[in-house]
């Protein structure tokens, strides 16, 4: 059989992202057991073992095999990213479960975000396989990154992928060295009064005016974070997103409820964006008599990075440079992800991937093609041993 050429793993991928967008894996609920099949039968037809961990009912990550083979007790590459998407809303313009060509893109849910990183890292571990390459690596896809990130968490606390050197996750970031990210921690507010004959205020402790501090308070704590600095990242922010109380219109309420999104910096928790809030309130005058108030973090996602001078970035620097002869610019991923549970496991990694996050989660998602062969020739020049090999 004659050798496959750059243009038939190119193929391979675009018919790996075909079968991927026509499961369908929205989350809630996932289902990305089906996927995680469809991948290993995928898999293990060019000759790559794969296996399934379950991790709930009809959700399991999926890994590789270390390859080669021989190199199994070696710290390996991993590749890794998330099989789940977020609801296919409407305006789409053509069936999003079906891969559609549309000139010089394809549009399908998860076409970005992320499946086409996923394609191309599968034709990128055939591709090595093929090509007899050394240097140990496996696949390492996960469920559920799009609301808690059950899948990495999974798979770190169980080290079932243990000794890793590092992970490259396939976010979209147009082909480019995404080193941070900037986490994500959300809070319920909840303010509590005295409730009473909307005639007759003074005799309650009406909760918004409690929830009017607070978010003074959030507020004031953005401005002052905008000194924080970051070789790559933005400062940290905060604001409000919700807030809602009333039962009636004549009724002083007696709760009031508010959401708090923040953005963390390098070493940001919740309890420490959560003392700053409550300062900040006291800087204030403090909660209107009567009132109580709690801050609950219900997402807790801190920020990660990567040392510049770190085996993970030396390596991907060299693969760009070897592909497309320029250095890459280290930039900072600007949603959440996957990046956050490895640095706490102690796996360094970055983001390397095909298509735009402007285009994640919207309707008529795309991932261009041109984009998508960049990505699939600087994850095989990551696996690459003999560098004058041609891809």
């Amino acid at each position: 059989m004659p050798e496959k050429t750059e243009r038939d793993y190119e193929a391979l991928c675009i018919a790996y992202l075909e079968e991927l967008i026509r499961i369908n894996t929205v989350n809630a609920p996932g289902n990305e057991a089906a996927c995680a099949r469809r991948i290993r039968e995928l898999m293990e037809q060019e000759g790559i073992p794969c296996h399934l961990q379950e991790i709930q009912p009809g959700r399991a990550n999926l890994y590789s095999d270390v390859l080669p083979c021989a190199n199994g007790d070696a710290p390996a590459i991993l590749l890794s990213g998330h099989m789940d998407t977020v609801p296919a809303a409407d305006g789409w313009d053509s069936d999003p479960f079906v891969l559609t060509d549309r000139g010089d893109r394809y549009t399908g849910r998860g076409t970005c975000d992320m499946k086409g990183g996923l394609a191309c890292m599968m034709a990128a571990a055939v591709w090595a396989k093929d090509h007899q390459q050394k240097v140990p690596f496996r696949l390492a896809f996960v469920i559920d990154e799009e609301i808690w990130g059950l899948g990495t968490k999974e798979f770190c606390r169980t080290k079932i992928l243990d000794p890793v050197r590092f992970a490259v996750i396939g976010e979209p970031t147009e082909n480019r060295l995404h080193i941070a990210h900037r986490g994500c921690i959300r809070y319920n507010v909840t303010i509590t009064g005295k409730s009473g004959h909307a005639g007759k205020p003074h005799l309650c402790a009406d909760p918004v005016y409690g929830a009017a501090v607070a978010a003074r308070a959030v507020e004031a704590v953005c401005r002052d974070l905008k000194v924080v600095k970051h070789e790559v990242l933005p400062a940290p922010t905060m604001c409000v997103t919700g807030i809602h109380a009333g039962i009636k219109d004549n009724v002083v309420p007696e709760v009031c409820t508010m959401t708090i999104d923040s953005r963390p910096g390098i070493g940001d928790t919740a309890e420490k964006f959560r003392s700053l809030i409550l300062d900040k309130i006291r800087e204030l005058g403090g909660m209107p008599e009567g009132m109580t108030l709690s801050i609950e973090p219900y997402i807790d996602v801190t920020a990660a990075d990567v040392d510049k001078s770190s085996d993970c970035v030396r390596t991907c620097l060299r693969a760009y440079r070897e592909v497309f002869g320029e250095e890459a610019l280290m930039e900072a991923f600007p949603a959440c992800c996957d990046q956050t549970y490895f640095k706490a496991a102690g796996v360094d990694s970055l983001l390397y991937g095909p298509g735009s996050i402007d285009q994640a989660h919207t309707a008529n998602e795309f991932v261009k093609k041109s984009e998508l062969r960049k990505c699939f020739r600087f994850y095989a020049s990551l696996l690459r041993s003999d560098k004058e090999l041609e891809i």
